[in-house]
Parts: structure tokens; C-alpha cells; sequence
């Protein structure tokens, strides 16, 4: 029977012993916003959290405030700046290059791995591809999806005879297209994203 009294003694006995040992305290992050230098000794069971938010100012402002392009929405004109040699930045500066037209979009002659597309040239480093087909001369040459026989926007064929909307048809070339879906039919067809059944502007649905 003592043996049974002196066991939940000697539990307490440790559980107050771990507790009287473990009273560390967690220093608050640093207000400044710096880096710090490592923080507190281990001595004394104290423990000391460095801020990783980079060196910003007073008042615990991180690098956010100083750069806001690596905030959550960054303003229009910010752009990501390689960190060397890359596709995209408009140098010729890599042996697997052959072309940079200064960004990394395919399908305007110098694609994503700034390799030249076919029927492109692409004389000059940062400057746009050269296509070798004429767009506008109503004749469907190699490179081009239509040619409606100018170089005009909006009217089915784009300027540069890449692309074909989803709402014509362009079955001659030389000859202009034909619309064959149209705004305010309350049905999303074609390259609409939207129909609300009018084509009046200013309701959140727009008259294309």
C-alpha cells in the first residue's frame, strides 16, 4: 500500500520540476522590421523569434513598402527583371538563343524558348519578329489562318492575319468575312463572354 501512495507523489514532484524548467520567453519580433543579428542567448531558457520580413523601416513596415511590386497587388507598370542571361530579355546572350524579341510570348515569331517560329524572321535583338508572309494581299500564305484582303481589326481576320474570330467565317480569301454570330441574342456564342440580350454599352455587358 506505500507503494501505491508514493508514486503519484513522485509524478508531481517531475511534472512541477518540468514546469519550473521550461518558462522561456519568446521576445516579440523585432518592431523595426530589420533583420536583427540572431537574436537572444540560449542562456537563462530565453528564446528570441528574428523577423523575416527583410529590412524595412521603423514601425515594423516590411520590404513590401519600399518595393511595391512584392505586395499582393502590385501596380500595372511592374515587371519581373531576370536575374541574368534569360529569353526575354532582348539580348542575344545565350548559345541555345536564336532570336530575343525582348519577352517570351509565342506566336509573334520568337517563341518562349527564343527559338525562331516558321515563316519569321527576326533581324534585330528587342525588336519585333519579321513575318515573310504579306498579310493583306488576299492571298492564304504559309503563317496565316485568313487574309480578307486588308489589314483592319474587329472585322473577323485580325491586322495581322493570325487570327480568325470565333463569330465569322472567312471561306475566301481576298474577301471579307462574314459575321455569323451576333451580340444580343441572349446566347454566349462565338468569342462573346457575355449576352444580356441588348447591345447597349454601360450595363456590365457591352455591345460586341
Amino acid at each position: 500500500m506505500a507503494a501505491q501512495y508514493r508514486l503519484p507523489s513522485i509524478l508531481f514532484l517531475a511534472m512541477a520540476t518540468i514546469v519550473a524548467c521550461s518558462t522561456a520567453t519568446v521576445s516579440p519580433v523585432n518592431p523595426s522590421g530589420g533583420t536583427g543579428t540572431g537574436g537572444n542567448s540560449a542562456s537563462g531558457g530565453s528564446t528570441s523569434i528574428v523577423s523575416t520580413l527583410g529590412t524595412g523601416g521603423a514601425g515594423g513596415s516590411s520590404s513590401t513598402a519600399a518595393n511595391p511590386c512584392l505586395g499582393p497587388n502590385p501596380p500595372s507598370n511592374c515587371h519581373m527583371v531576370p536575374s541574368g542571361p534569360a529569353c526575354g530579355d532582348g539580348l542575344l546572350n545565350q548559345p541555345s538563343e536564336e532570336c530575343d524579341d525582348n519577352n517570351s510570348v509565342p506566336g509573334d515569331g520568337c517563341n518562349g524558348i527564343c527559338k525562331i517560329e516558321p515563316n519569321f524572321t527576326c533581324p534585330t535583338p528587342g525588336k519585333p519578329c519579321i513575318p515573310t508572309f504579306k498579310c493583306g494581299n488576299g492571298k492564304l500564305e504559309p503563317g496565316e489562318v485568313c487574309d480578307d484582303g486588308n489589314t483592319d481589326d474587329n472585322d473577323g481576320c485580325s491586322a495581322n492575319c493570325t487570327v480568325q474570330s470565333a463569330s465569322y467565317v472567312c471561306p475566301t480569301p481576298g474577301q471579307l468575312c462574314t459575321r455569323v454570330d451576333f451580340c444580343g441574342d441572349k446566347r454566349v456564342k462565338g468569342d462573346e463572354n457575355c449576352d444580356d440580350g441588348n447591345t447597349l454599352p454601360g450595363d456590365g455587358c457591352d455591345e460586341n
